[in-house]
């Protein structure tokens, strides 16, 4: 989850870079806790698409065996996400888009380390983990713990962003 809250952040830095200069907003729905993270919407304030902020960082080692791809062609995405984006999209009618920040061997392993062993240990003691885990991810998400986070960071920022629309991960999906 600190994965997915720090990708967060650097989307947030990246989305004032797309929308500068340009007719568009993009309002943060993270907080809400529901399958869409920002709506994208023109000058009028009228939604243009919705958007799902997505981590990838583990490369799927048997893609040319299995789908015929190279490991950095693939993501994860999970088939009950897509098939919900579909059905929100429909109800909508505007596009539901996936935005995956991806950076190949980057994980949750990778990232450990530099949790403090505090947190460490309330997550191994406290049941019901989710709650807990997301406030972890939010704490350790905010600007006060940024330098112990700076080579993540830093790494974030030369990831690549892909972006498929739910109707494309349907589509794919199907094959």
């Amino acid at each position: 989850m600190l994965l997915g809250t720090l990708t967060e952040r650097r989307f947030e830095q990246f989305s004032h870079e797309i929308t500068r200069g340009r007719q568009l907003s993009i309002e943060g729905r993270v907080a809400e806790r529901t399958d869409t993270d920002y709506l994208v919407n023109d000058a009028s304030g009228r939604p243009l698409c919705r958007l799902n902020i997505k981590f990838h960082g583990t490369l799927f080692r048997q893609a040319r065996e299995m789908v015929g791809l190279d490991p950095n062609d693939c993501f994860a995405l999970a088939t009950y996400k897509i098939f919900n984006a579909l059905q929100r999209q429909q109800q909508d009618r505007f596009p539901y888009v996936f935005l995956i920040l991806s950076i190949p061997g980057l994980s949750a392993s990778a990232v450990a380390p530099s949790v403090p062993d505090d947190f460490v240990w309330v997550m191994s003691v406290v049941k019901g983990r989710r709650v807990v885990e997301e406030a972890i991810a939010k704490e350790l998400g905010r600007p006060e713990h940024a330098d112990v986070f700076q080579g993540i960071l830093n790494r974030m920022t030369e990831g690549e962003f892909r972006l498929i629309s739910a109707r494309r991960a349907f589509a794919l999906s199907r094959n």
